[in-house]
């Protein structure tokens, strides 16, 4: 039986470096404050060059949807914004932790 995983997961890979933790909470949450300030976002490049929505579209919509209370519309729109809103405020707060504690949340 193997006891290691194949791989870490990405959200620890991603709170190693306080920096790119930041980056990527901050960005997400400009994202969907534009979004929901009814301002121009960032559109999906996949979508856009090749015209087939990627695995995250809708993504945005569905998250403000659950914010504001629209839980049946939310998952109907991206079934997996209820887990992505989670792992974000993890990401989030794992990435303000001090050093040494942060290293304990991510099990390093």
């Amino acid at each position: 039986m193997i006891s290691e995983p194949l791989s870490p997961p990405i959200a620890t890979a991603i709170l190693r470096d306080r920096r790119l933790a930041l980056a990527v909470f901050g960005f997400s949450a400009l994202n969907l404050a534009l979004f929901v300030l009814h301002l121009p976002t960032l559109q999906c490049p996949v979508l856009h060059t090749f015209g087939v929505p990627c695995p995250g579209c809708g993504l945005t919509r569905a998250i403000a949807l659950l914010f504001q209370g629209e839980w049946r519309a939310s998952l109907t729109m991206h079934a997996f914004a209820p887990m992505f809103v989670i792992g974000l405020a993890l990401i989030g707060f794992g990435a303000l932790l001090p050093n040494r504690r942060r290293q304990v949340f991510i099990g390093a």
